[in-house]
C-alpha cells in the first residue's frame, strides 16, 4: 500500500466518483498521490522531516512483524464458505476482521469462535507504539535513560552536555555552540555516548488490539493528509475533463497550496516531526556571544 488508502479518499469524494476519475486503475491514483507528495515536499522539505510522514499504510498480516510507528489497517479478503482457510488466515466479513485459529472449511467467523478470533472494524488503523520516548537532540539525558531512534532503542552512557552562559562565552558565535547531544547514530561518537542500540519490533502475530504493542488511530498528521487528498484529486482531475474541473475542485486544491505556504513562512505549524538539528526556521541567529552583565 502507500501512504493514502483508497478509503482516504472517501473524505472528499464519493467512491463511484473516484473511480470514475480515475478509471478504476489503481496506478493513477497512486500517480497523483506521488505528485500531491512532492507538491508537499517542495514548500515544508526544508523543515519537516517529512520521510517520518509520508510512510505507507500497511495491510495487517499475522505472519509480519512491525517497527515501531509503522501504521496498518484492518482488512482482508471477504470470507467465502468454499475457501479452505489456514490458521492465521484473515478475511472480513459484515465490516468486522476476524483471523483463523484452526483450519477449516464453510466455518462463518461470526458465529464460530472455535476457528476465528475477531480482531476489529474493517479499515481501523492502529499503529506500533514506542518503547521510549524518541530521541531529541535537545532532550536532556542521565546515564541510563533510554531513547527510541531509527529502529532501535539506545541505554545513555555518558549524559547531555549542559552548557553555562561562561561556556557559551568560550565560543565566537551561538551557531558555534554544540549540541549538547550526540545523535546515537553518530558514525564517530555515537557507541560511546548510546552503545550499539537494540532493535526493537513487534512479533509476528500480535494483533492490533494489544495495547502494551500497539496504539489505537491515524499517526499522519490529519491536516497533511487532507491537503494532500485534495491536492491528488485535483492532479488527476484534468485527464477527465481538462478545461472543465469543478470549481469547488480548484478553490481546494488553491487552498491547500496557500496553506502549505502560509506553513512554510511558519504562520502555522504544522504536526509534523521537525528536522534534528532544526533547520529553515524564520528566525535566524548566529551574532556574537553576549555577556549577561549584573548589577
Amino acid at each position: 500500500m502507500a501512504y493514502l488508502r483508497s478509503k482516504d479518499f472517501d473524505l472528499i469524494i464519493m467512491p463511484d466518483n473516484l473511480a470514475q476519475v480515475v478509471s478504476s486503475d489503481t496506478s493513477i491514483r497512486l500517480f497523483a498521490e506521488r505528485v500531491a507528495k512532492e507538491e508537499v515536499e517542495f514548500y515544508l522539505s526544508s523543515k519537516y522531516d517529512l520521510s517520518k510522514e509520508f510512510t505507507d499504510t500497511l495491510t495487517f498480516s499475522m505472519s509480519t512483524s512491525y517497527k515501531a510507528k509503522n501504521r496498518v489497517e484492518l482488512n482482508g479478503a471477504a470470507w467465502s464458505n468454499a475457501t479452505a482457510y489456514s490458521i492465521n488466515n484473515i478475511v472480513s466479513k459484515g465490516g468486522l476482521v476476524y483471523y483463523a485459529i484452526q483450519a477449516g472449511t464453510n466455518q462463518d467467523p461470526a458465529t464460530q469462535t472455535a476457528y476465528w478470533t475477531l480482531i476489529g472494524n474493517q479499515y481501523d488503523l492502529y499503529y506500533v507504539s514506542l518503547p521510549h520516548d524518541e530521541f531529541d537532540y535537545l532532550g536532556n539525558y542521565a546515564k541510563d535513560d533510554q531513547v527510541w531512534w531509527k529502529d532501535k532503542v539506545y541505554t545513555c552512557k555518558i549524559p547531555s552536555t549542559i552548557y553555562t552562559h561562561e561556556d557559551i562565552l568560550q565560543y565566537n558565535s551561538y551557531a558555534d555552540v554544540p549540541i549538547r547531544n550526540v545523535f546515537p547514530d553518530d558514525e564517530t561518537n555515537g557507541e560511546d555516548y548510546w552503545g550499539v542500540g537494540v532493535s526493537y519490533s513487534v512479533a509476528a502475530g500480535t494483533v492490533p488490539t494489544d495495547t502494551t504493542k500497539w496504539t489505537a488511530g491515524d499517526n499522519r498528521s490529519q491536516l497533511i493528509l487532507e491537503n494532500v487528498l485534495h491536492i491528488a484529486l485535483y492532479k488527476a482531475l484534468p485527464r477527465i475533463a481538462p478545461r472543465n474541473i469543478p470549481q469547488h475542485r480548484k478553490e481546494m486544491f488553491s487552498l491547500a497550496i496557500e496553506w502549505l505556504k502560509e506553513a512554510r513562512k511558519g504562520e502555522g505549524t504544522p504536526n509534523l516531526p521537525l528536522k534534528q538539528p532544526t533547520v529553515g526556521t524564520r528566525i535566524r541567529y548566529g551574532g556574537n556571544t553576549k555577556n549577561i552583565n549584573h548589577y
